[in-house]
């Protein structure tokens, strides 16, 4: 059956409206302030616009299967939030050392994951206490590592890398 053009004109007018639709999704780049929190329980400020959370999902699962999770010890981490500050300083330090480990790192890489660590010490919220002694951590061994003929040599090797 052919269809009319009036229906075609109105299947194009929905079609751009649909993607107009989904680049104005696509181009902010995190979803609105109220669909974050459709998600979770708002709890008490942490700083200006901080606020702690719980997820509504993980909630309902602890709730309705206690039985799941049968070491005590990690069911009492998952509601310990101490334990997910730490880990949001251990994770890319874990991340950073595993790389190096590597048989194939370089001083590019070493400097360029010292970069991502600082990034990472960074982003951390101000609220949590274990930041400020990542930052003076950090800020030692990155005098160790600033010496001028480390700095040198990660530039010469870039030099190299880019001429091959």
């Amino acid at each position: 059956m052919a269809e009319t053009g009036e229906t075609r004109s109105q299947k194009r007018i929905n079609d751009n409206n649909n993607d107009a639709e989904t680049r104005k999704k696509t181009r902010g780049g995190s979803p609105k302030f109220d669909d974050v929190w459709q998600y979770f329980i708002k709890g008490e400020e942490v700083n200006s616009g901080h606020y702690k959370a719980t997820c509504y999902h993980c909630k309902k699962i602890l709730l309705e299967h206690d039985n799941i999770i049968s070491n005590l010890d990690i069911y009492g981490l998952m509601q310990d939030e101490e334990f997910f500050q730490i880990h949001s300083i251990w994770a890319p330090i874990k991340e950073c050392i595993n790389i190096l480990e590597a048989k194939s790192a370089s001083l590019a890489d070493c400097f360029v994951y010292m970069i991502k660590l600082a990034v990472a010490i960074f982003r951390l919220l101000s609220s949590n206490p274990y930041k400020a002694s990542a930052i003076q951590i950090f800020n030692h061994c990155y005098l160790e590592f600033q010496h001028p003929a480390y700095l040198l040599c990660y530039f010469l090797i870039l030099i190299i890398e880019l001429s091959t």
